[in-house]
């Protein structure tokens, strides 16, 4: 009898598990649902100015993408920069932006004095940079490319830059080249093209490689998508809250040296320059920033000279006017003192070879 009993008393306990199970399976999957819609969709869907560039990029096997060729100013092709400037799209025949009297020159002469690669901020500061130097009778020329990182830098020096024959290279590193040397890496691993890895266009999510990534990616795409939304809304500034991949300062040196040594066979003068970020000039060094101190000892080792712009804009009695409110590169001011600061370098040095001096 009183078996019997104990029997019957523990049905409603496994019962009410029974049912929380189904309720929490439910919740998940409404969740997952709603969250996908919500968050996960959204992110791979390109808005209308992803879509405006994306109608003027192209493929290309080795470093992903370049804009068309041969776009003239003329066209007025301009993309909303939120508050920064606008100035028309203008291309060159291998697909680089440079204004129009920098590929005037460049057809007359063959060659230039400098050369500066990296990514979109040296890109957007194509014409403030050719300006500058231009007053001192100096001849710049853009192969930078947005969403772009070292080993792109370096395959773009070697293909496009030597030919140019020029006197001086600035390779220039931002803060997310460590992450994005790593979403490099993946793509090369891939097999796809740029725009299919990258969900469809330059700068897309990029698709699932590994089991466990396919696996989130399937099951569990729209709890992912929420928790990266959570974290970039408590980021503020910041590129990161775990900082750079692993071994990301050694890769990004090796690309460096590597470039170095490809300018130096040639007898081109070289020169790194790190640029920080908006958050790290007003909110305090981000743990990329603080990635820099990771890399520079390699190019100590090797003797490459760099200019390190983060105490340069630091010590600026207005630092907050060197980078646009709302778009986040930097100003035509910060590109200025960036120039001054390059042209101060080029001034103290000459024609470099590994023997000498770092500084």
């Amino acid at each position: 009898m009183q078996e019997s009993e104990s029997i019957s008393n523990s049905i409603p306990f496994t019962r009410i598990i029974r049912n929380v199970l189904i309720f929490g399976l439910v919740v998940t999957l409404l969740g997952e649902f709603l969250f996908r819609k919500r968050y996960a969709e959204p992110a791979r869907t390109a808005t209308p100015e992803i879509v405006a560039v994306q109608e003027h990029l192209r493929l290309d096997s080795t470093i992903g993408f370049t804009w068309k060729p041969n776009i003239p100013a003329s066209s007025n092709i301009l993309f909303d920069s939120q508050d920064a400037e606008s100035y028309p799209l203008s291309t060159d025949a291998q697909g680089f932006i440079n204004t129009p009297e920098a590929i005037n020159r460049i057809d007359a002469r063959s060659t230039v004095d400098i050369v500066g690669l990296g990514d979109s901020f040296l890109e957007h500061g194509a014409t403030v940079l050719t300006d500058f130097f231009r007053t001192h009778n100096l001849d710049y020329y853009n192969l930078a490319m947005h969403r772009q990182s070292p080993p792109q830098y370096t395959d773009i020096l070697e293909t496009y830059a030597k030919p140019l024959k020029p006197k001086w290279i600035v390779y220039s590193i931002f803060e997310n080249d460590f992450k994005e040397i790593d979403d490099y890496l993946r793509w090369k691993d891939s097999g796809l093209d740029w725009f299919t890895y990258h969900s469809g266009t330059w700068c897309g999510t990029p698709l699932p490689l590994t089991t466990s990534e396919q696996l989130r990616d399937t099951y569990l795409r729209g709890y992912s998508a929420l928790y990266t939304a959570v974290q970039s809304r408590f980021l503020g500034d910041a590129l990161s809250t775990k900082g750079p991949p692993p071994n990301t300062p050694g890769l990004i040196a090796r690309e460096i040296n590597r470039a170095y040594d490809l300018a130096h066979d040639e007898g081109i003068s070289f020169v790194v320059l790190f640029i920080p970020a908006r958050g790290s000039i007003l909110g305090g060094p981000s743990l990329e920033s603080t990635a820099y101190d990771a890399v520079i000892p390699y190019l100590n080792e090797a003797e490459v000279h760099y200019i390190d712009l983060r105490s340069v804009f630091n010590d600026h009695e207005d630092s907050p006017s060197l980078y646009y409110k709302i778009n986040g590169h930097w100003s035509p001011k910060g590109i200025t003192i960036a120039a001054e600061s390059i042209l101060s370098h080029m001034n103290e040095h000459s024609i470099l070879s590994k023997s000498e001096t770092n500084r």
